[in-house]
């Protein structure tokens, strides 16, 4: 187990907020713990300028800058919503997709969230050596359908679980117990999780994921665009998830992880474990829960590949 530093993370061209590789990103967070007004680092090819007090880049040459972004800024606007579930809608149905209606608030905010780490728009063209241009930029990754699920088996066992877990932490106000993460199926249809009684089962994982037979669910949309269900209409199909995190653990990979480390290593026998493991992959937080139940499948999410 390690110790969880700030994430910084800088703005993009296309609208992302990207996330420093770890070791500049330990850079950042010496430069700012020591007080440091400055520093200046050598990133690809350029050399930059990074005040984290002033929450800004500068490249030396061009003199462009850019705002970067601490985690606490990006949880602020990723923060957890709890959307309103119309659970009163079925009657003898199993569970519903319910289309969000393009251009409501509802469908603007799940947009918004999205686009925060993905990219909605692309170079058209590569850059021009003589005049020093870049292409133009063209749209990408446009969200065709938003469908919010309707599951009332499996949404009171998903409050339960979140009731069992703030018990459990004492009602701690100042755990963050539910994110919104974003999860790819892969092959398998999504309409297998989102009518379930459970949703998700850990008996589909692999023994040999890298923080073992867990559900895995991502904090960027673009890590899990590898992920996601492909349709007969080519467009891709992804979760975003209410997952119970409760109180995480950041760990190193270990292929051998059945469920969260006890919090105190000593008590073995009858002490309270972590609610949830959390890990770093690709620049991107990755939150693992080991129990079916803690992950309610709100949002599917359809866009253009």
């Amino acid at each position: 187990m390690t110790t969880r530093l700030c994430q910084w993370y800088w703005k993009d061209d296309d609208g992302t907020y990207r996330p420093y590789d770890e070791k500049i990103n330990l850079e950042i967070v010496k430069c700012q713990s020591q007080g440091i007004n400055n520093l200046r680092l050598m990133i690809g090819k350029w050399i930059y300028e990074i005040i984290p007090e002033l929450k800004i880049q500068k490249n030396i040459k061009s003199e462009t800058e850019r705002p970067i972004f601490t985690e606490d800024d990006i949880t602020i606007i990723q923060k957890w919503w709890e959307p309103h579930i119309p659970l009163e809608r079925l009657t003898n149905k199993k569970a519903e997709l319910v289309p969000i209606e393009q251009g409501s608030i509802e469908w603007r905010r799940v947009d918004d969230f999205f686009h925060l780490t993905m990219p909605s728009k692309t170079r058209n063209g590569v850059m021009d050596r003589a005049s020093g241009k870049n292409g133009k930029f063209k749209e990408c990754h446009t969200i065709v359908k938003i469908e919010k699920i309707v599951n009332p088996t499996l949404r009171e066992h998903w409050k339960h679980e979140l009731s069992m877990v703030v018990k459990n932490n004492n009602n701690d106000p100042h755990l963050e117990y539910v994110k919104l993460l974003f999860h790819g199926t892969s092959k398998t249809p999504p309409k297998i999780i989102y009518e379930a009684d459970k949703g998700w089962k850990i008996s589909y994982s692999r023994d040999d994921s890298l923080w073992g037979r867990g559900l895995y669910f991502a904090q960027d949309a673009i890590y899990t665009h590898n992920y996601t269900y492909k349709t007969k209409d080519n467009t891709r199909q992804v979760f975003l998830a209410e997952v119970i995190v409760g109180d995480g653990i950041h760990c190193e990979e270990n292929k051998s992880l059945r469920e969260p480390p006890m919090k105190d290593e000593e008590d073995s026998a009858g002490g309270v474990r972590y609610d949830s493991v959390i890990g770093m992959r690709h620049d991107t937080w990755i939150w693992i829960t080991y129990d079916d139940a803690r992950a309610y499948p709100t949002y599917l999410i359809e866009y253009t590949s």
